[in-house]
């Protein structure tokens, strides 16, 4: 991600243009696990874990310029994504924001 956020600076350095004038916006597959499991699938393309590994990740992403998050919610049901929703602003969204 870092190597593609060079990349960018340096075509928007090209153009004349600064960075704070372009967004960069990623789509993150989201699942959330209420423990630590001993073993979490490839999480390259999904942030998955607890909250606090998801966290890490968000944090991980915005270093590398990223600006805006979309998130799929990966679960089989609506209560699921309600569940997974609520974690997110209690125990994940609070810690992003400071």
């Amino acid at each position: 991600m870092t190597e593609r956020t060079i990349y960018i600076n340096e075509l928007l350095a090209k153009e004349r243009k600064k960075s704070r004038d372009f967004v960069i916006s990623l789509r993150k597959n989201l699942q959330v696990v209420k423990e630590k499991r001993t073993r979490i699938p490839d999480d390259r393309e999904t942030l998955r874990g607890t909250p606090d590994k998801i966290t890490k990740g968000i944090d991980r992403l915005r270093e590398s310029g990223v600006s805006h998050l979309i998130f799929q919610v990966l679960t089989g049901t609506l209560k699921g994504v309600f569940e997974t929703m609520q974690i997110f602003s209690k125990d994940i969204r609070p810690k992003i924001d400071s």
